[in-house]
């Protein structure tokens, strides 16, 4: 997984000012991905739409998960409001 953000070429935007928290799926997740998608997990990698999917991921700033968390922001300017 240390090597999707490389691949999605989003490594720059987590090089920059930070802090960041990201989230990572597990493979379970983009097994299902993959699956939804009708591709494999290789193909995935490849896939456009991979960079986007990955900045939800991430979180500039520090995100701390409480039941009283408030809206965070992914990188990709999406509001997150619940954080598991």
């Amino acid at each position: 997984m240390c090597f999707l953000p490389l691949q999605a070429g989003i490594v720059n935007t987590l090089m920059g000012p930070g802090p960041f928290t990201v989230f990572a799926p597990d493979d379970e997740a983009m097994a299902a991905l993959a699956k939804k998608l009708g591709c494999s997990k290789i193909e995935l990698l490849s896939r456009p739409e991979l960079p986007d999917i990955l900045k939800y991921h991430a979180v500039a700033g520090v995100c701390v998960h409480t039941l009283q968390a408030p809206a965070c922001h992914s990188i990709n300017a999406c509001a997150l409001s619940t954080l598991v």
